[in-house]
């Protein structure tokens, strides 16, 4: 299981070490009064931006199905002197669960108080917040160790890039895949100059600007860690 909001996630549950949790959560959802197909206006209902804590938990199942449990929130806006303001108040009765298997997703509206109290805080006395991503320092220098790591994965390994940030750009070079341990994982290494390896062993030379590590978690790319190979 994971959580996530903005660099923020939740410890990974795994059936493995952590059964009887995610036992729990399945007998939440079984015990629902109702589960249907959520309307699109439903599937609507997810504040993004809610900064209250992690609204997205993720259960990866022991058949490889994966179940995705979201606070829903009615929506209130109103009129303000600068446009509209829109706030949100989580649902108490609902949640929306994603089901994942073989490659096909299906979202449902599930009716559970208990589970919607479960989602909305509870999860917090079964899993500790973690950090999803980091890497320090922020600026990177020429031969200077450098540490990425992150957890809250349920992904099987990460992959490390070196790009430029122009997505329009062919600068985008894969240097490693690093293995996850129980959703935990990390990376130490350098840049020692303006050529690098890729993961395939190719060489390849910078250019003379700004450059920065990216990781690829599952679908999801995070960056941070200027390179800065401008005066190099």
């Amino acid at each position: 299981m994971k959580g996530g909001l903005f660099s923020f996630a939740s410890k990974v549950l795994f059936p493995a070490r952590d059964g009887e949790i995610i036992e729990k959560i399945v007998q939440l959802i079984n015990s629902s009064t109702s589960k249907r197909e959520a309307t699109e206006n439903e599937m609507n209902e997810i504040w993004h931006g809610h900064g209250g804590g992690p609204i997205l938990l993720t259960v990866k199942l022991k058949d490889s199905e994966v179940i995705e449990l979201q606070t829903m929130w009615h929506y209130n806006s109103k009129t303000v002197p600068n446009g509209t303001e829109v706030t949100g108040t989580a649902y108490k009765d609902r949640v929306q669960m994603t089901v994942e298997s073989d490659g096909k997703k299906k979202v449902y509206t599930v009716s559970s108080e208990e589970l919607a109290t479960y989602v909305n805080k509870g999860w917090q006395d079964d899993m500790p917040s973690v950090i999803k991503f980091s890497i320090t320092p922020d600026i990177i220098k020429p031969g200077e160790k450098v540490s990425i790591s992150g957890d809250g994965s349920t992904e099987k390994e990460i992959l490390v890039y070196i790009s430029d940030g122009n997505s329009s750009s062919n600068e985008h070079y894969l240097i490693d895949k690093v293995p996850t341990d129980f959703g935990a994982w990390k990376w130490i290494g350098a840049i020692n100059g303006r050529t690098i390896k890729t993961f395939d062993g190719k060489e390849v030379r910078l250019g003379e600007g700004r450059y920065w590590f990216e990781v690829q978690i599952g679908s999801s790319r995070l960056s941070g860690g200027m390179i800065d190979l401008t005066s190099f």
